[in-house]
This record gives structure tokens, sequence and C-alpha cells, in this order.
């Protein structure tokens, strides 16, 4: 008995062994790697890019996608080889459930881990859409930096984080950015306007609010961790950015500023001028770029 246990094992092992031991031969070429005494060259940290997190969470599924890929085509190899060493080293009568079952096993395995694929696949597109989108947004904004606003990227807040914050003369803003695909229907006017209507936003073929309520969260939380971090109240701005599309306001923005990233300069000469003076964007800036470097780099 267990002679032909030993035996059905034998073919499967022949396949396997050669691939985990090109894993652990690489696993241990990675970590004497990263014994080597040496030193990175930089000196001064880098800071966190536009849409970094979600860069990460790409590379997260490209992995993914990659294994599933992978395991659609090695499963089925497995499936067979064990039917095949059940029949000739057991041996298994070769019968029509056996082979039924083998096939169906098959079947089942290239559906799930197809099914996982294409999950994969619109993750990723959705991803990718939205890291457009941030990149869009920073390009929009880099012109305000001669305007002596400072710009900063992803920054990570407690379980979330906030595309940009811009800090400049006329104050804090809460920058989130949201990449809409548009509609293909051959009418290019309409099918690329949004109109907000005092509680929403109106889009050729849907209507949502979560991205207003979502940039307000978001100002009112940096509102309060900055006023706790520099010691003294920080008032801090929302601001909506969706590149790309026409945005109509047809009521007043309460709380909250929408725009496609064209037309910033309104920013520059709000509140009639300064309302923060060189020291207070110091200290806001000096908080920030305690949370906005990219300690990444250094565990790579």
């Amino acid at each position: 008995m267990m002679q032909s246990f030993i035996a059905l094992l034998l073919p499967s092992l022949a396949w396997f062994l050669p691939v985990f031991a090109g894993i652990l031969g690489f696993k241990l070429y990675l970590r004497f790697e990263q014994k080597k005494p040496i030193r990175r060259p930089f000196t001064k940290d880098f800071m966190r890019l536009p849409g970094q997190s979600l860069q990460d969470k790409i590379e997260i599924i490209r992995e993914e996608f990659d294994t599933n890929l992978l395991f659609i085509f090695v499963a089925p190899i497995l499936i067979f080889t064990i039917h095949i060493s059940q029949s000739y080293f057991i041996p298994a009568p070769e019968t029509k459930m056996r082979i039924v079952s083998s096939v169906m096993m098959v079947i089942g395995t290239v559906i799930y881990f197809l099914y996982k694929l294409i999950k994969n696949r619109k993750e990723l597109t959705a991803l990718r859409l939205g890291l457009d989108g941030e990149v869009a947004t920073a390009q929009l904004l880099d012109p305000l930096k001669r305007k002596g606003f400072y710009i900063y990227h992803d920054f990570q807040a407690k379980g979330f984080n906030i595309d940009h914050v811009l800090v400049g003369p006329t104050g804090v803003f809460a920058v989130e950015t949201k990449a809409r695909s548009k509609p293909d229907r051959g009418n290019n006017t309409v099918d690329s306007r949004i109109v907000f209507d005092g509680r929403q936003l109106i889009f050729p073929d849907y209507k949502e609010s979560k991205s207003i309520e979502q940039a307000k969260r978001q100002a009112q939380w940096l509102n309060k961790w900055l006023s706790s971090a520099v010691g003294e109240q920080v008032p801090v701005s929302p601001l909506l950015v969706i590149p790309g599309w026409f945005v109509e306001l047809k009521a007043k923005l309460g709380g909250i500023y929408i725009t496609n990233g064209t037309n910033l300069e309104f920013i520059v000469r709000m509140n009639g001028g300064a309302s923060l003076t060189e020291k207070q964007i110091n200290q806001i800036t000096h908080q920030l770029e305690q949370k906005c470097v990219d300690d990444t780099k250094e565990k790579a």
C-alpha cells in the first residue's frame, strides 16, 4: 500500500520539485543580496508620489494575476498527472466515472481561476484609471507652486489616504481626485458634462454624492490632525477635482470646491489675499513633510 502511494506521488513530485527548487533558490538569492554591506547613495528622503497607494495596490493585483494565470495552466496538468498515476501505479481501473470526475475537476479549476483572472483584470482597470486621475490632477496642481503653494501627494491617514494636500497663502486644501470614464455615444458635449445641483453630481448615466461627502470628511480629518499637530486652529477646505470633464455648477457650493482642475487660479485669489502667514505655512508644511516621507524606499 505504501509503495503504491509513493509511486502515485512520484510523477507529481517530478513536476513540482524543480519549480519549488527554483523558487527557494530565488528567495535565497534575495536574502543574500539584502545582506550585502552596501548603502543607498541618497542623502534625502523621497516624498510620496501621486497615486502611490494605488500603484502599490496595482503591483499586488499584478502578482495575484500572474499567480492565477500560472495556476490556470498548471492545475489541469497536475490533475491529469494524478489521474495517470492512479491508472498506472495503483493501478486503478480506467472507468467512465474516473474520467468524467477528472474532466470535471479540470473544468471546475479552469473556471475558478478564469473567474479570478477576470476579477483581477477589472480591479487593474479601475486602479489604473484612478492612478491616471491622480497623476493628471498632480500635473494640474503643479503650476500653483509658482504662486507660493506647497503640494503633497498620497497623504497617509488612519485607514485612508488623501490624494493631495495643497498649502499656500490662501489656506490649506484637502484635494480628492475622482477619475470617471466617459460614455462614448458620439455626443462629446453631453457625454463630457457633469452638473452639480447643490446636493449631488449628475453624470450622463448616473448620479452620486459620495465623492462630495468623502472630500468633506477628509478635510475635516485633516483639520483636526493639523490643528493638533501645529497647536492652533488650521482651517482645511475640501477640493474635489474631476479631471477631463466639464463641470457645470447650477447651485452654490456649500463648503466644498468642485472643479475639473483647469481653472485653479481661483485658489490664488481666494479670501481677497493671504489667510496664512509665512510662519504658519512653515509649521504646517513641516508636519506634512513628516507624514509624506516614503519609507518604503528604505525597505526595498
